[in-house]
């Protein structure tokens, strides 16, 4: 299980890298994050859909592939 710091740094370097967008700016303990509201940034969804799941990724550019010839 995750610790709660570990899980608040995590979460600030997804904050930091535009991959989560929140409605509050100092996300510093878990009452902040319970308080917050949270999203995906759909210009990155893509990109962590892919790093949960890489075979996707896989699936997908094996598609185009097929589709150019």
């Amino acid at each position: 299980e995750m610790e709660t710091g570990e899980f608040l740094d995590t979460l600030a370097g997804l904050i930091d890298q535009n991959y989560v967008v929140s409605n509050k700016v100092n996300i510093r303990v878990m009452e902040d994050v319970e308080k917050a509201f949270f999203r995906v940034n759909p210009a990155f969804s893509k990109d962590l859909q892919d790093a949960v799941n890489p075979s996707r990724k896989r699936e997908r550019e094996r598609a185009e592939r097929l589709r150019r010839r």
